[in-house]
């Protein structure tokens, strides 16, 4: 059985939820099967409707290490994971939604990780999906062997490494971190928080905003450490709405990116390339939307960025679309 050491550092595993008292119980029952003992639980409730208080307030009474915070007024999963960096006391810092699930050694295997690289401040691992209702597991699991494949690094033991420190040029193509494998020494953190304007991706934003202010170095086990559910609520694919909350984020991450000091030329010339490739397919994500006017101004706009078949296929397939659909074009704010 494993035991608290008083020299074992405390994390702090931050739950943010919204009327997901059905789920509650599974995710925090995968925090208290952790073979790593030495945990405070932070569920944040973003204003819930269904219950979720009176569970929480229940296992309070069973179990001090859970601390339960209540946001006055819905305020998105943002600000209710920042509620929860303010209110942290550990030495790390781990993420949970509740919805999703953590392997019975994830947290031991990031400390024991951290121990061997103190100049690292960031720890994340495998993920896989598997079924809410069945608890099978559904596909492989994700981003596997693919990180050592793009980013060098230096074996800490059979599964962990210690990532070279360009690893942060795979965030400007994509996330390849689940927030809930990810585990932050507290002190890498500062003033730094997730960015309540970001509808979407807020996790890759903060990642990098981290990585970069630290200039850390990130350490990767390569096995599998949290499941991802789907279920119900969330196993309907992207809709065009979404694909665009994605998309204005992906822009407006580019442009702070663009702007910091922090990059390299050649860095930056990465970043360029990435907002191009997404400038491509955004008339298309907008086509679907019923964004017509949004997407002819793209077209537009993308006439000095893009080669000029592409700009005229585009054009002539937003305009015969538009014509058929018969609708008034609908308005969206582009982060351009």
């Amino acid at each position: 059985m494993y035991t608290v050491q008083s020299c074992e550092p405390l994390v702090s595993v931050i739950i943010p939820t919204y009327n997901r008292a059905d789920l509650l119980d599974r995710a925090i029952c995968s925090v208290f099967e952790q073979s790593y003992l030495n945990f405070e639980i932070l569920v944040i409730d973003d204003h819930s409707t269904d219950g979720t208080e009176q569970r929480i307030r229940e296992l309070e009474e069973i179990d001090s290490r859970i601390r339960y915070l209540r946001n006055t007024r819905e305020q998105g999963v943002s600000n209710t994971r920042n509620v929860g960096l303010d209110a942290a006391e550990g030495e790390y810092i781990a993420f949970l939604d509740s919805d999703d699930l953590w392997e019975p050694h994830h947290v031991e295997w990031a400390i024991a990780c951290f121990s061997k690289a103190p100049e690292a401040t960031f720890y994340f691992g495998n993920r896989v999906q598997f079924d809410l209702s069945s608890g099978l597991r559904l596909g492989d699991p994700f981003p596997g062997t693919k990180i050592l494949q793009q980013i060098t690094g230096t074996a800490l033991d059979e599964r962990c490494w210690l990532l070279e420190p360009r690893f942060h040029e795979l965030l400007y193509c994509g996330n390849p971190m689940a927030v809930c494998s990810v585990v932050i020494r507290n002190s890498a953190l500062r003033d730094l928080r997730f960015d309540p304007l970001l509808k979407a991706a807020e996790d890759r934003d903060f990642w990098l905003r981290v990585l970069l202010s630290e200039g850390s170095r990130v350490l990767f086990r390569d096995e599998v450490v949290t499941l991802i559910s789907r279920h119900d609520g969330n196993m309907s694919g992207p809709s065009a709405d979404a694909q665009l909350r994605h998309l204005n984020a992906h822009f407006r991450i580019f442009k702070w990116l663009l702007e910091s000091d922090c990059l390299t030329k050649e860095q930056k010339d990465k970043v360029r390339r990435q907002q191009k490739s997404e400038r491509a397919i955004l008339p298309y994500v907008l086509r679907r939307g019923g964004y017509y006017g949004a997407a002819l101004r793209v077209i537009g706009e993308n006439f000095l960025r893009l080669p000029l078949w592409v700009t005229m296929i585009e054009l002539v397939k937003t305009v015969i679309v538009w014509a058929r659909s018969h609708v008034v074009t609908r308005s969206f704010s582009l982060c351009l």
